[in-house]
């Protein structure tokens, strides 16, 4: 049976669950009136009192069908056949996701989930993958906080590069810039069952960055700097101090595998590597951060360990209340680098995803929204015909669902990504400064009364366009030229830019009478206001 021919577009499964019940929610306020779904669970007085709960959210619209489903194979495969695509939220999915993805992957039902077991996800790769693509099935596992962010920016910026500049990336490094949020239940028991279940051997050989992914690099990405790997810090330009993400387990792989999916590998390119951190606030920080997660890794694989964490922790199905989550936010920023022939004229695009509010609602958008792309629009995984894909796969209609459902997002192409202060320097009335913008050059020079040729103390190359086109900064209080010089995060690149400007200007001026003019030409102010070339 064609899908546009089955009694629903959706159906989620585990729908009165922590997570299920914020799926539900977006889809009854947000998805078209005419939207057909169903929810599905083994209780059906919990299934009714969730209806009688999002009627109230827009009674105008098509109220969900009721459908009970206990976790068997051969009811599973029955409810799969009734919808075209089918949300799962009913975890641990290493104990109880297995026979819902070969129900879809015989029926030819697409599939969508918010795991973030990568193990799991390695079995279902090998075990149903081939079924999928015979039977035009789109199985999309990790399809929540983890790992459709990630997955969707990096996605965006390797587009970008190869649309703006035809090339590929060498390498992405994103970061969790910022976060507020507390884990559910169900999470925490995911994390402690998953030792009960793995082997170490087998979460070892599944936690390689590129174990998901159909082809594998002809070379291996440069490995990390020993210091890095005993400390878990980076310094990154623009994105500042960087250290271990929680993330990056479950990410990278997801994203290699979308690499391996797009053109094999050739449309990020050959030299494609992702790497994957968290923002923190200064070096002793981010080793603090390091060394508790280390030890903590070490601690869970003690079974008496999480035993006792098993008793303590907040039990699956609950989480933070609604008014507990609604201050709570995600930021994550990601600079990619293009490869580029010259290492001295570096390109790279600049990415940045926001969501305010609760990780478990931004999970619900996410999986709503995907299972009203593959509905309706065409993608990138409609045209690949099926098979275990990833996030990216549903690539822009889907991106931009999520945009309209509240996800902040930009990709920005960048040759160098540096902020400024306005009022950086400023001079007196016998010198200015020229910045001249042409071809996406940017070229400043320092002129005197005494027309000397002008001093160029710094060219900038910026790639795609100018946040503020303030460049020449006049202060009527002086009578000069204001320019803006870079705020670099290297603060001996900082220094040196500064340099540049005032030891010129000293030597011009030694010969001068008044001392004070040298003083003056090399005073400066910093200011907090900011613009940004990108």
């Amino acid at each position: 049976m064609a899908h546009r021919d089955r009694q629903y577009e959706c159906i989620v499964l585990g729908a009165t669950g922590y997570t299920g019940k914020y799926v539900c929610e977006h889809i009854a306020s947000h998805l078209p009136t005419d939207f057909r779904w169903a929810v599905a669970g083994r209780s059906e007085g919990k299934l009714k009192q969730l209806v009688d709960q999002v009627r109230t959210l827009n009674p105008d619209r098509t109220q969900p069908g009721i459908e009970t489903a206990q976790l068997k194979k051969h009811q599973l495969v029955e409810l799969a056949k009734k919808t075209a695509v089918l949300i799962s939220t009913v975890g641990p999915y290493h104990k109880y996701g297995t026979v819902v993805v070969e129900a879809c992957a015989e029926t030819g039902t697409h599939y969508l989930d918010c795991t973030g077991e990568v193990p799991w996800v390695y079995d279902m790769i090998h075990a149903y993958d081939e079924m999928a693509k015979r039977t035009g099935a789109i199985v999309i596992p990790q399809n929540g906080l983890e790992s459709a962010p990630s997955d969707l920016m990096c996605w965006s910026l390797v587009s970008h590069i190869r649309q703006t500049l035809g090339v590929g990336t060498a390498e992405v490094i994103q970061t969790t810039y910022d976060m507020k949020a507390a884990p559910s239940g169900g999470t925490l028991a995911t994390i402690l069952t998953l030792f009960d279940t793995y082997s170490l051997s087998h979460l070892e050989k599944s936690g390689r960055p590129w174990s998901l992914s159909p082809v594998k690099p002809t070379q291996q990405p440069p490995s990390r700097p020993l210091l890095e790997k005993a400390t878990g810090l980076r310094t990154v330009s623009d994105l500042g101090t960087l250290t271990d993400s929680l993330q990056s387990a479950a990410d990278i792989p997801i994203v290699n595998r979308t690499w391996g999916l797009m053109d094999g590998g050739r449309f990020y390119g050959p030299h494609f590597h992702m790497t994957c951190y968290s923002r923190t606030r200064n070096t002793l920080t981010g080793l603090g951060v390091h060394l508790v997660m280390t030890l903590g890794f070490l601690a869970i694989l003690l079974p008496p360990v999480r035993w006792l964490l098993q008793r303590f922790v907040v039990q699956p199905g609950q989480g933070p209340t609604k008014e507990e989550a609604k201050n709570d936010y995600v930021e994550w920023r990601a600079i990619a680098h293009a490869e580029v022939a010259d290492p001295s004229d570096p390109k790279r695009a600049y990415g940045r995803m926001r969501f305010e509010g609760s990780m478990y609602l931004l999970t619900g958008i996410c999986l709503a929204e995907a299972a009203m792309t593959i509905a309706r629009d065409r993608t990138p995984a409609h045209e690949i015909g099926g098979g275990m894909l990833t996030p990216a796969m549903l690539g822009a209609p889907y991106l931009e669902r999520l945009q309209k459902a509240g996800l902040k997002t930009e990709a920005l192409a960048r040759k160098v990504a540096l902020f400024f202060d306005l009022e950086h320097l400023r001079f007196i009335a016998n010198c200015k400064i020229s910045i001249n913008i042409i071809g996406g050059h940017i070229n400043a020079n320092i002129f005197d009364t005494a027309e000397h040729p002008p001093l160029r103390f710094q060219t900038f190359n910026p790639d795609v366009h100018l946040a503020s086109h303030r460049a020449q900064v006049w202060s009527r209080r002086n009578s000069v030229f204001q320019p803006a010089l870079p705020l670099c995060a290297d603060r001996r690149l900082h220094h040196r830019s500064k340099q540049a400007v005032r030891e010129p200007l000293r030597k011009q001026h030694a010969d001068e009478a008044s001392g004070a003019a040298s003083h003056h030409a090399a005073r400066y102010t910093i200011h907090r206001r900011k613009f940004c070339i990108r």
